[in-house]
């Protein structure tokens, strides 16, 4: 999937130095049974690879933008856990019966069989679980983008192994140079807490909050940019439960958030508006008390539709960003000539 990345990093940050002499590294370490296909890894990361319209014509653009996306994490994530003398991460990546040949193709064709061997893909069409998970919803009258995200927030609790550290990403995550304030705050993160990215665009510089809700929350919450802790578990249960709390609202004339978001139409986001509030729920202590924090909006930046460019001190970017000239030394050959074929096919489309 990735050509092998040669990668020399200067370790700079005094900062830096301190953590790979603490072993102070609970959340980011692995656990002596975290081995995957034989190897050691640190913590899993989701990405889910879904084409939930089922038209050829989208796969171009979700198998560049997750190319894209696993490139810049291998790049400047794995490094970085490198340079603090851990291992490299694992994948889990959800498909269906429309992407799950192109993916296992993708990687049966890549050389960097380091990468290949740390991905497990689970098909949630052929999941048993999945369409109980998903009853509930499917006659609300949700869009196939998002009813595809409902499905792989739903899918964590069953799929992901709570006993170590994960990382849930959306295919619009890039990683635009080391993490190095993720990585410092993951390391000291306790069990049962979580960061995140925050929303600091679409709110008008306000970290949302849920309308009416008294319980706690966590505020801002992007859906993309997740990181739990060891043993922090989200469960289906409750993440359908707050879900369907934000349905009701709205349909008995709540705005939702505060401030009104006007760019979420109908039930858009409901997924990352059960999340928030499921998240501020299960991390210890609850909500804003200090269970779940958000990234700093300086270094880690969602770029809405409108904005072409993240900022030039941005660490971690989310948002619909132009292919064109977001380099990555991890592209091989096979990948680009793949990349070209798939946009001949065209590049609009959903995105999960």
């Amino acid at each position: 999937m990735l050509s092998t990345i040669a990668c020399s990093l200067r370790v700079t940050s005094l900062a830096f130095v301190a953590l790979a002499a603490s072993n102070k590294v609970y959340a980011l370490q692995h656990s002596t049974d975290g081995v995957a296909n034989g190897s050691r890894h640190s913590f899993a990361v989701r990405y889910a690879f879904l084409n939930p319209s089922h038209k050829a014509s989208n796969l171009g653009l979700q198998l560049s933008l997750i190319e894209k996306s696993v490139c810049h994490l291998e790049q400047h994530l794995t490094s970085g856990l490198s340079a603090i003398g851990l291992p490299p991460p694992w994948y889990f990546i959800y498909t269906d019966n429309s992407t799950d040949v192109s993916l296992r193709q993708l990687l049966a064709g890549s050389p960097d069989v380091d990468v290949v061997r740390r991905v497990n893909i689970v098909n949630l069409d052929t999941e048993p679980d999945d369409f109980q998970r998903m009853a509930p919803f499917t006659g609300l009258g949700l869009d196939p983008t998002n009813l595809a995200s409902v499905r792989r927030t739903l899918a964590d609790d069953a799929l992901l192994p709570s006993e170590h550290g994960r990382l849930l990403l959306g295919t619009d995550i890039v990683f635009l140079r080391r993490p190095d304030e993720f990585l410092q705050r993951a390391t000291h993160l306790l069990p049962h807490q979580a960061l995140y990215m925050a929303d600091g665009a679409t709110w008008g510089g306000e970290l949302y909050t849920m309308a009416g809700y008294t319980g706690p929350q966590c505020p801002g919450l992007v859906g993309d940019f997740i990181f739990l802790s060891p043993n922090t578990r989200v469960s289906a249960s409750v993440l359908r439960e707050k879900m369907l709390w934000y349905r009701d609202s709205v349909a008995n004339g709540s705005p939702g958030t505060q401030p009104e978001c006007l760019s979420c139409p109908g039930l858009h986001a409901i997924d990352q508006f059960g999340l928030m509030l499921a998240l501020g729920e299960a991390v210890v202590p609850q909500g804003t008390a200090g269970g779940c924090s958000p990234l700093s909006l300086k270094l880690h930046q969602h770029v809405p539709s409108g904005l072409k460019v993240p900022g030039p001190l941005v660490q971690i970017a989310h948002g619909k960003l132009p292919l064109d000239g977001m380099t990555c030394s991890a592209f091989s050959g096979y990948e680009r000539a793949a990349e070209r074929h798939f946009m001949l096919l065209g590049s609009c489309g959903e995105l999960v």
